[in-house]
């Protein structure tokens, strides 16, 4: 079945991989590798049949006649088949045979790790984290907590001009709550800077670990640094259980923080589950209580002249007025990105996409 002309396949395949440039089970056309994980690839593809791009995660062939990792793949695709929300990747379609192989949303944005060489203005960190929480309220109702939260499985879409819409990437150590799995029974799993110290341990694994993991992206988005770091993972887990929780200002003292927002990252990252937020709800509530929730999330610098009163001599009579700005809520914002978009091939601008998630490495890389 040749590929449709209006897609992903219009993109030149790069025959360093057998698979690119095929057609996969008579309906996915494989462009190029996203990322390569421990386990396995996951390729940008075009979904013949539905005509779109979607994301197609396959295991490496030695491990893919293997029960453990088979039944590892079976168990995430379960997982994320009742996940539909606007802020979560969903599963479209997946099989163990002829191989083991899992499609899912192929979400184009930019990687939230890619902003990270510099703190975020609190109003849109505390933007991002809101949406983060959002999904993860959802996928707890769920049942599934997502044990890997971190700026690297955080994608930020544009929609209508709107920038920062967030799309939660990788439940591939998704856990069900209230069951017992013998397939990641005392290993630890998850990344050392954002992982609870009882998820450090290997011990019992809650909604209040994703909490955890949360507060630490929320202060080093606000901060650009970790709360607990260090060159290995034994050094960040002394740092965790022998150090005491940071406050945003012990990082960034010229930075006025509101009591409120240096509460709540305080209270997430509480060294003990039951001090943290019961919920992702909670925590999203006392989020929206912070002075820095209701500030303004984006600055629009004009690209037009502004009217201003001068001298005799031409200049302006207020200097400040020079660089001027005007903070805009992100519904008022014009949709250019949509304009410039409609210009252009609809997935040209996806070789743009593939390459920051390659980059990146942000994609569904797991155990």
């Amino acid at each position: 079945m040749p590929p449709h002309e209006n897609h992903v396949s219009n993109l030149r395949p790069t025959l360093t991989d057998p698979r690119i440039g095929t057609t996969f089970d008579d309906r996915y056309y494989v462009v190029s590798a996203l990322a390569d994980g421990a386990t396995g690839i996951v390729y940008l593809a075009e979904a013949l049949h539905l005509q779109r791009p979607v994301a197609i995660k396959f295991l490496h062939n030695d491990l893919s006649e293997d029960d453990h990792h088979r039944e590892r793949l079976r168990r995430e695709a379960l997982a994320l088949l009742g996940v539909k929300h606007p802020h979560c990747v969903s599963v479209i379609d997946f099989s163990l045979f002829p191989v083991p192989y899992l499609v899912m949303d192929y979400v184009e944005g930019q990687n939230l790790r890619s902003l990270l060489d510099r703190p975020l203005q609190p109003g849109r960190a505390l933007h991002i984290v809101r949406q983060v929480l959002t999904a993860l309220d959802y996928v707890h109702d769920l049942g599934i907590i997502h044990r890997d939260i971190k700026p690297d499985n955080i994608m930020l879409e544009s929609q209508h001009g709107v920038r920062d819409h967030v799309r939660l990437l990788d439940f591939g150590l998704a856990k069900l709550i209230g069951t017992f799995s013998d397939l990641t029974a005392g290993m630890v799993l998850g990344t050392p800077s954002y992982m609870a110290p009882e998820q450090s341990s290997a011990g019992e694994i809650s909604i209040a670990t994703d909490v955890y993991a949360t507060g630490a992206l929320l202060f080093e988005l606000l901060t650009g640094q970790k709360p607990f770091d260090g060159a290995d993972f034994g050094e960040v887990l002394f740092n965790q259980t022998h150090r005491r929780t940071p406050f945003l200002r012990d990082v960034d003292p010229d930075q006025e923080f509101s009591e409120e927002l240096e509460a709540l990252v305080h209270r997430a990252l509480a060294t003990k589950p039951e001090h943290r937020f019961r919920t992702a709800e909670a925590m999203l509530t006392a989020l929206e209580a912070c002075p820095e929730a209701r500030a303004p999330r984006f600055t629009l610098h004009l690209a037009f002249p502004v009217p201003v009163e001068k001298t005799e001599e031409g200049l302006p009579t207020d200097p400040t007025i020079i660089d001027q700005h005007v903070p805009i809520e992100p519904h008022r914002l014009p949709c250019i990105e949509a304009i410039a978009t409609q210009s252009r091939s609809r997935f040209g601008t996806r070789l743009f996409a593939v390459a920051l998630a390659v980059a990146a490495g942000c994609l569904f890389l797991w155990l």
